[in-house]
């Protein structure tokens, strides 16, 4: 696939990333999020294993980094899908590679873990709490004070981003899928101009968008039925490198 080709794949995958989640968990789905919780509870293996590139757990989940959201559910892998895998495989598959009306977390094909912008992807679940369920209404202001830190861990080690700002917007929104500059000094300027558009702002946003040297976005549905025209988005920035503490455990839900 040609570069122009993935980009209009990838942009046509934001716009429908969260079209097929709808309704109550099913006993398959309870299954799937037994089993992300029982990888979560050894988050020191969990690190290790992300940092020797090596299965996450014993039955092979290949995921290559972790995403920890203080304030929320939010404890799950986060997949990184590669050339070979299907267009949108992780909306309709765990991380396990099994269907899942759950779908997985996972990056924006246009980038990676370790890249200025890292773009999340993940499904609310109906009016489940599970996956993004819990920050689909992020872009409330008094709902965006409750969420914490959000610890991200990639083969480097876990790095920690502070939340910037949440907003609404339609799910073609062009803004937000910038994912490289020139001089990456630039980085500040971009989240800047997202915090001005913002819903929901931390209160320090201004000079925390101006020492952002790293950006991490969340994106999944506003609302609970498939085939809304809505998306809510998370901003988190970095400020430094990784934390020094590399197989430090974060804050557990």
């Amino acid at each position: 696939m040609n570069t122009k080709r993935l980009a209009q794949a990838a942009c046509a995958l934001f716009a429908s990333a969260c079209l097929t989640c709808a309704g109550s968990l099913c006993a398959r789905e309870d299954g799937t999020v037994a089993a992300y919780e029982h990888v979560a509870r050894n988050k020191e293996l969990v690190a290790q294993r992300v940092q020797r590139s090596e299965p996450v757990d014993d039955s092979g989940m290949p995921a290559s980094c972790w995403l920890t959201v203080e304030g929320t559910p939010i404890d799950y892998p986060v997949m990184e899908p590669d050339g070979d895998s299907p267009h949108g495989w992780y909306l309709t598959h765990d991380a396990w590679g099994t269907p899942s009306g759950l779908g997985a977390l996972y990056i924006d094909t246009r980038t990676s873990s370790t890249r200025l912008h890292v773009l999340v992807y993940g499904h609310k679940a109906g009016s489940s709490n599970e996956m993004f369920g819990s920050i689909s209404d992020a872009y409330l202001q008094k709902r965006f004070e409750r969420i914490g830190n959000a610890q991200f861990l990639d083969r480097d080690g876990w790095h920690t981003f502070e939340p910037l700002c949440a907003l609404k917007v339609p799910a073609d929104y062009q803004d937000i899928q910038r994912f490289s500059w020139a001089d990456p000094t630039c980085v500040g300027a971009f989240v800047n101009d997202i915090a001005q558009q913002a819903d929901a702002r931390s209160s320090h946003w201004r000079a925390q968008s101006l020492a952002a040297t790293r950006v991490l976005t969340l994106v999944t549905c506003t609302q609970a039925t498939p085939g809304g025209n809505e998306r809510t988005l998370l901003l988190f920035t970095e400020q430094e490198g990784p934390s020094s503490a590399l197989l430090r455990e974060p804050s557990l839900r």
